[in-house]
């Protein structure tokens, strides 16, 4: 097929677009084409997520799953495991996780597998797209040189662009987030926007692929480096017993020069605590250590150990100590009214807990149970109600996740200590002595 042909097909809407991983990036892009009028093959290797599918049981808030069924049902969405709907797309877009290993490396395993189904079952005129957030160079090297070699046809149209799926996130999606693109080539970057601009009301050309994976990584780099910044200003903070949420108040008042960044319990989710290592591994494979990056990811990622000894400090004022104590936490998602608990802080200060032989409540609407890797054994534990008895059973309330739908008043009315790390019932911290912060 020549190019000419798949311009036409893309404009008019009958190329056929292919999403490799249904996740909490993919599903929503399957959700925008399909309303966008394309005809949509959903790809995943799980089964189990397959089944969750067609049967409307998919827990991210993005996505309507009454839409996606009326999409399967009238045949706009092919939703399979099956690799054989690569060979009848006509663009693929990858997005599938990059999560990192033991050793803190990029793990390309799921981009690599992608590929190799690609390179198996895909035309070589069709044009592939890596959304997955990664390191400088990946589309070239793990996609585009991969796609390219002596044993069968080249992949010409080969472009990245990142996702910039902000969970939970009401005021922005797909639609109205600038759509960054980098192509492989000229030819790759024009396909590429034709194909964003059916569902993005903008479009970002960058000049390369490399420059398109970097911006993603500058912008998840840039609120890791703020977040740990106002921690550590936190820190620094109850040292000198200075309030630093009366300071954030005060410096947010300034209209030029500042951006408010609040303290916590640590980062969370697949982007801010893992994409800044991808770029602080890549430089170091060209001898480059990056002492910001690291440093900025070793001050949140210890956070959780913080709210450990502040949750120890506060049970000892009262005469407890943390073996046998009763803790309820509110909250163990990473962020507010989202269904996600990967890389939560909340499941970090837990394991501590229940390490320092803590009994352990919680709650949070979002997700129903937890299981903990505790001292190598697993502990499932189910989401409790947060009612006036199981409050006055707590020895402290530890606020981790600041959900819209919860009984603060509750909590407030009925908690014999709270530690509230997201500075929520700051405005009555001169009327109760039992809150504390951060």
């Amino acid at each position: 097929m020549k190019q000419k042909d798949i311009i036409k097909k893309i404009k008019n809407k009958k190329a056929t677009i292919c999403i490799m991983g249904l996740g909490y990036v993919g599903l929503p892009l399957v959700n925008a084409f399909c309303n966008a009028g394309f005809n949509v093959n959903g790809f995943d290797t799980s089964e189990d997520k397959i089944y969750q599918i067609k049967n409307s049981k998919t827990d991210i808030s993005e996505v309507s799953i009454k839409k996606i069924k009326k999409f399967i049902n009238n045949e706009r969405l092919n939703v399979k495991s099956d690799a054989k709907l690569l060979g009848v797309s006509d663009v693929i877009i990858i997005c599938v996780p990059t999560p990192l290993n033991d050793s803190f490396e990029p793990d390309m395993q799921y981009i690599n597998s992608c590929v190799a189904l690609i390179k198996e079952n895909a035309n070589s005129n069709t044009v592939v797209i890596l959304e997955s957030t990664s390191f400088p160079g990946t589309t070239k090297e793990l996609v585009f040189d991969k796609l390219n070699d002596k044993k069968r046809n080249s992949f010409q149209y080969i472009a990245y662009s990142p996702e910039r799926v902000d969970p939970g996130n009401k005021k922005f999606g797909i639609k109205n987030t600038p759509k960054v693109i980098g192509g492989m080539n000229k030819e790759s970057l024009k396909l590429a926007d034709m194909i964003y601009s059916h569902i993005c009301d903008e479009t970002i050309l960058m000049k390369s692929c490399e420059e398109a994976e970097m911006v993603k990584l500058v912008e998840n780099i840039y609120r890791q480096t703020n977040i740990a910044l106002v921690n550590e200003m936190m820190m620094i903070s109850d040292k000198l017993n200075i309030d630093i949420w009366n300071v954030i108040k005060g410096c947010s008042t300034k209209p030029f020069g500042y951006s408010k960044f609040l303290p916590g319990p640590g980062t969370g989710g697949h982007c801010i605590p893992l994409d800044p290592m991808y770029l602080s591994w890549k430089a170091k494979t060209k001898n480059y250590f990056s002492r910001f990056i690291d440093l900025s990811t070793d001050i949140n990622q210890n956070m959780p150990n913080y709210v450990f000894e502040k949750i120890s400090s506060h049970l000892n004022k009262s005469s407890k100590s943390i073996k046998n104590s009763n803790c309820f936490i509110v909250g163990v998602a990473y962020k507010k009214n989202v269904a996600d608990v990967r890389e939560s802080p909340s499941m970090k200060v837990i394991s501590l807990l229940l390490e320092a032989g803590a009994n352990i409540n919680y709650h949070d609407p979002y997700i129903s149970s937890i299981t903990i890797d505790n001292n190598r054994r697993l502990k499932k534990i189910n989401s409790t109600k947060i009612s006036k008895l199981n409050i006055n059973n707590s020895d402290i309330v530890v606020i981790l996740t600041d959900h819209d739908n919860i009984s603060w008043n509750t909590i407030l009315k009925n908690s014999k200590i709270i530690l509230d790390t997201k500075g929520l019932f700051h405005n009555k911290k001169d009327k109760q002595k039992n809150l504390h912060f951060l």
